[in-house]
């Protein structure tokens, strides 16, 4: 088990390395180029493009915490998600499980 999860933990880590990549190119290209959307209205595409770059990369800093983590301290990746669908609790705000404690 543990030698599936730190296998799918590094082949997380290197797909997200990969698109973070590309995704970081693509935003300096587009910014230094002063890219543009086709159209009436012509809408830079940079801050889009860096939005993406900038999202992939806290992806990957969540991916290398919960990596370190599970070194660490043992604590599987996907352990409270898989809590969580067990106990029926997804979709449901805090009030709820609050009010059905009681």
């Amino acid at each position: 088990d543990r030698i599936v999860t730190w296998l799918l933990l590094a082949l997380q880590i290197a797909v997200l390395a990969i698109l973070c990549w590309t995704s970081w190119r693509s935003t300096i290209y587009s910014f230094n180029r002063d890219e543009v959307s086709f159209g009436i209205v012509q809408i830079p595409l940079w801050p889009s493009r860096g939005m993406v770059s900038v999202g992939i990369t806290l992806l990957i800093i969540q991916s290398l915490t919960a990596a370190l983590e599970y070194a660490l301290i043992g604590r599987h990746p996907y352990q409270v998600d898989i809590e969580t669908e067990l106990k029926g609790e997804i979709g449901k705000t805090d009030t709820d499980l609050v009010g059905e404690r009681r």
